[in-house]
């Protein structure tokens, strides 16, 4: 083994060594975790309004920490998703919850979307991702009008519409359709159940 290779190889352990800190699950870790995330959140909520009486330039800082705060709040609400903070998955599930009010994010419904993600990633049959990507010769196929319209919609200009309608408006509407879907089959149930017991 020459120096070159000798060197790649500590590098992989090294590498191995770190990874292998922050693999397994751990219920005091996830509780520091979470409680070094939403207990900031809380005091820079209640900073932010307190702020508006005395400078609105130190709300908009405040607002700042806020954010990266929140955006800290979704990583860890897609980690409870993914069952990888706490060693209890119910624990997952009650921890992602609050996180996803903190983000106003339904945790459950999102983390199904993403589980979907995940396990058909690169079966373009089933999930092209949220942009639905076509193949080079599907592009191919497309008229010039397609393949102009196919480029508008992935300018970077877009990104916050695609964002918006990734993160916030398809949960939010799967969510109240799974809702509809639940009221639904409980009238159909109770219906069910008046009409045995009337005959």
């Amino acid at each position: 083994m020459n120096s070159r290779e000798r060197d790649t190889q500590a590098l992989k352990n090294k590498k191995n060594e770190l990874v292998s800190n922050f693999v397994g699950r751990s219920n005091l870790k996830a509780t520091l975790q979470t409680l070094n995330t939403l207990v900031p959140v809380l005091l820079l909520t209640a900073a932010g309004v307190a702020s508006t009486s005395i400078s609105y330039w130190l709300t908009a800082g405040i607002i700042v920490l806020l954010t990266l705060f929140l955006l800290r709040s979704f990583v860890l609400l897609h980690d409870c998703g993914h069952n990888a903070m706490f060693a209890n998955p119910k624990l997952n599930s009650a921890v992602g919850f609050v996180f996803g009010v903190f983000c106003g994010m339904p945790q459950y419904v999102w983390s199904r979307h993403h589980d979907y993600h995940h396990s058909t990633n690169g079966n373009w049959n089933k999930y092209r991702g949220p942009l639905a990507v076509l193949s080079a010769s599907e592009y191919a196929q497309l008229n010039d009008k397609q393949k102009r319209g196919y480029a508008r919609q992935r300018r970077i200009w877009m990104g916050p519409l695609a964002g918006f309608l990734y993160f916030v408006f398809n949960p939010r509407f799967t969510w109240m359709k799974g809702s509809v879907a639940l009221i639904r089959h409980m009238v159909k149930r109770i219906q069910q159940d008046d009409a045995r017991s009337l005959s």
